[in-house]
């Protein structure tokens, strides 16, 4: 340990051991400190927010990036991670890139320390989940609920059955999928929901009312309500927002 501690304390440029982060395919990396600002990201974290330069990243926030309702999300993880002193490994989250789409990640997050060992930042590396089967893998039963969640969006849930069928009670369900995803069932359920609605909005198919009820929405009013809380906006205003994009993206320079 004390070759290990001597090695680190003479390290010149740190920046060069980061650079090996661009080296490693489909692995997403980043720095913040405890103000949640980014200080470092590798090339593939930089494409998946749409930029190319390092310094039009620095400084800046999730709440830069990131709907409303995930950047708090990610927020009060990283600050979770910053207060506990814990790290969280493999944590299931839906991301979004600079195009709109939401895509599944597993993160992995730890708490930085200053020579004082006192917690001043975290650092982040994310990987995307290719196979949903991959969740079983990772989480057991939780994983065949979470799984269920993602192929059968469009139908209602019981909560108690669904702990039923893993052989648990709901209270020690609930306990277990929030202490693993970061959320209750029912919020986790509503994300893939509202994953799925965004995507049908990109691909500007169906009134939202059809959407509503394709993604287990009992009405648009409730389907209203749920999107504007995880996007900051209305489905409305999405599909206007996504149709303007995406008419920027067909014009010729």
């Amino acid at each position: 340990m004390e070759h290990q501690k001597d090695f680190f304390d003479s390290l010149g440029e740190v920046r060069e051991l980061l650079r090996m982060w661009d080296t490693i395919p489909h692995l997403h990396f980043f720095l913040k400190n405890k103000e949640g600002q980014f200080l470092a990201l590798n090339r593939n974290s930089l494409l998946r927010l749409g930029m190319n330069e390092e310094s039009d990243v620095i400084g800046k926030t999730d709440f830069d990036f990131h709907p409303r309702e995930l950047a708090a999300a990610y927020v009060n993880e990283d600050r979770r991670v910053m207060i506990t002193g814990m790290p969280v490994v493999d944590q299931l989250w839906t991301v979004v890139n600079h195009h709109g789409i939401h895509e599944w990640f597993l993160s992995s997050k730890t708490p930085l320390r200053n020579r004082c060992g006192e917690v001043i930042g975290i650092a982040g590396v994310m990987r995307k989940v290719e196979k949903k089967g991959d969740f079983i893998n990772l989480y057991g039963p939780l994983g065949h609920v979470v799984q269920g969640f993602l192929r059968d969006y469009s139908q209602q849930f019981s909560m108690s059955e669904r702990a039923e069928s893993i052989g648990m009670s709901l209270s020690s369900f609930e306990r277990k999928f929030s202490a693993i995803f970061g959320q209750s069932p029912t919020q986790y359920l509503q994300q893939v929901r509202i994953h799925a609605a965004r995507a049908m909005i990109e691909r500007d198919q169906h009134e939202l009312a059809h959407i509503a009820r394709a993604c287990g929405f009992y009405d648009q009013s409730q389907f209203g309500k749920v999107f504007k809380r995880f996007a900051g906006m209305t489905p409305a205003q999405y599909r206007a927002k996504m149709t303007t994009r995406g008419a920027s993206f067909n014009t010729d320079p």
